[in-house]
């Protein structure tokens, strides 16, 4: 009986530390925005500014080859909106699903 009860209770100890590394932010994947600003010409522009604004709000710059990314976003309605000389050139409305993944890509016409 005794040795019944230790095998049992090993179970118990072996499935609580088992259940405790499986935290839902841990295994939870966030959704992620990212894509290219390109001019006209599909040149990629460097340092223009992209909002995020819904769900979640945040602003980042593009890089060297005009991309951006946002990560670990909930899932909801999204405005994600291109700004150059503090004027909103382009914008797109968007509904990031959870787990979800999307790529956005912006061809501004003219940036004077």
């Amino acid at each position: 009986m005794v040795q019944r009860l230790s095998i049992v209770l090993l179970l118990f100890v072996v499935f609580m530390c088992f259940a405790s590394c499986f935290d839902r932010d841990t295994i939870l994947f966030h959704g992620i925005i990212s894509g290219t600003v390109k001019d006209d010409q599909g040149q990629s522009l460097y340092g223009v500014e992209v909002k995020l604004e819904g769900v979640m709000v945040a602003t980042t710059t593009t890089n060297t080859r005009g991309e951006f990314n946002f990560v670990n976003l909930a899932a909801g309605n999204y405005v994600v909106s291109v700004i150059i000389k503090g004027n909103v050139v382009d914008y797109q409305n968007l509904y990031l699903g959870e787990n979800e993944v999307k790529t956005i890509n912006f061809s501004i016409s003219k940036v004077n």
